[in-house]
C-alpha cells in the first residue's frame, strides 16, 4: 500500500481545522530539513516492507575423511530359521545337513554383526569425485542353491553380472522400487546382466522361483557412500564430507524400518528409523569412528 507523506497529512489537517481561515493556514510553514528527514524515514520503511528475508547459508564440507565403525551384539543372538531344501538336493544339499537362513550372522569371538548396511546421505555437489560414477561390472553369484553374497551393494552406474555357478538352472527375481523389475532364468554355468538406472533408498529382495528358500538383498546407490559390515561387524566408507552435518542411515533385513542401537561409542542413543546426523572431524580420525552396540532382542 502506498504511503501518504506525513507533510501532506499535516497540511490537510491544518487546512481542515482552520476552515476558510487563510490566516491560520499561512502559519504552517514547512521546514525543508524536517521534510527531507520524514521522506527518508518513509522510504526506509517501504524498503524494509518489500525486502525478502535472506535464507540461511548452508554449511559446506571442508575436507573428506573415512567413516569407520563396528556393529556388535549385546546378548545371545536369536536362532536363525531352518530352510526347507526340498528340490534338487543332490546339488542344493548333497550332505543332507540342516541349513539355516543367514539372517543374523554374528562372529562368536568379536560379537560383530555381519550384513549391517550403512548409507550416508549428502547433497550431490558434496560427493567426492572418487565416490561416484563407477562403471565396473560387478558379479553376483549363486552356488549350491545359495546366493554367495547375502547382502550385496553396487552403484547405479555399474553393471550387475548375475552368475550361476551351479549345474542346474536358477530363476533370479528382482523387484526394486526405482529400477526395472527383472525375472530371468539363468541356466547352469551361464550368466546374464542387469543394468540399473537409479539409486535405491534401501536394499531389495532377490529370490529364486525354482528354489524358493533362496533369498538375498541387493543395494543400488547413486554413489559410493555405503558399506556392508563384514564378518567381524566392521565397516568403512572413504571420502565422506567432513566439517558439515551429514545424514547416516543403518538398515538390517530384520529391521527394515531402521536399526535401533543400545549405545554408540558408549553413550545411550535413540535413532529415528535408523537415522542420525553427525559431523565428521577433518583433524581427528578417532572422532570419525562408531562403536555401535545393538541388543539381541531387537533382531
Amino acid at each position: 500500500m502506498k504511503r501518504i507523506p506525513l507533510l501532506i497529512i499535516v497540511l490537510i489537517t491544518a487546512w481542515v481545522s482552520g476552515g476558510c481561515d487563510t490566516e491560520i493556514a499561512r502559519q504552517v510553514v514547512p521546514r525543508p530539513g524536517r521534510v527531507l528527514a520524514i521522506r527518508e524515514a518513509l522510504r526506509g520503511d517501504e524498503e524494509a516492507a518489500t525486502t525478502e528475508p535472506t535464507e540461511p547459508v548452508m554449511q559446506k564440507p571442508t575436507e573428506f575423511v573415512t567413516l569407520r565403525g563396528q556393529f556388535q551384539i549385546q546378548g545371545t543372538p536369536p536362532a536363525n530359521p531352518v530352510l526347507s531344501v526340498t528340490k534338487d538336493t543332490a546339488v542344493c544339499n548333497p550332505n543332507n545337513v540342516t541349513i539355516y537362513a543367514p539372517q543374523v550372522v554374528v562372529d562368536p569371538q568379536s560379537k560383530g554383526i555381519k550384513n549391517m548396511v550403512v548409507m550416508v546421505e549428502v547433497p550431490d555437489d558434496w560427493v567426492h569425485p572418487d565416490a561416484k560414477g563407477a562403471t565396473d561390472e560387478v558379479k553376483f553369484d549363486q552356488k549350491a542353491c545359495e546366493f554367495v553374497d547375502h547382502v550385496f551393494g553396487m552403484q547405479a552406474t555399474e553393471t550387475l553380472e548375475i552368475l550361476n555357478s551351479d549345474p542346474i538352472a536358477h530363476n533370479t527375481k528382482m523387484e526394486p522400487r526405482r529400477n526395472t523389475a527383472s525375472n530371468v532364468n539363468v541356466p547352469g554355468g551361464t550368466s546374464t546382466t542387469y543394468k540399473p538406472t537409479a539409486g535405491e533408498k534401501d536394499p531389495f529382495e532377490v529370490t529364486c522361483s525354482i528354489h524358493p528358500w533362496m533369498k538375498a538383498y541387493i543395494l543400488i546407490r547413486s554413489n559410493g557412500y555405503y558399506a556392508i559390515s563384514g564378518d567381524d561387524g566392521s565397516f568403512e566408507i572413504a571420502n565422506v564430507p567432513a566439517g558439515a552435518p551429514i545424514q547416516v542411515r543403518v538398515w538390517h533385513e530384520t529391521q527394515p524400518s531402521g536399526v535401533s542401537p543400545t549405545t554408540v561409542n558408549g553413550q545411550p542413543v535413540s535413532w529415528r528409523k535408523g537415522e542420525f546426523t553427525m559431523t565428521l572431524d577433518p583433524t581427528d580420525e578417532s572422532k570419525n569412528e562408531l562403536a555401535v552396540v545393538v541388543d539381541a532382542s531387537t533382531f
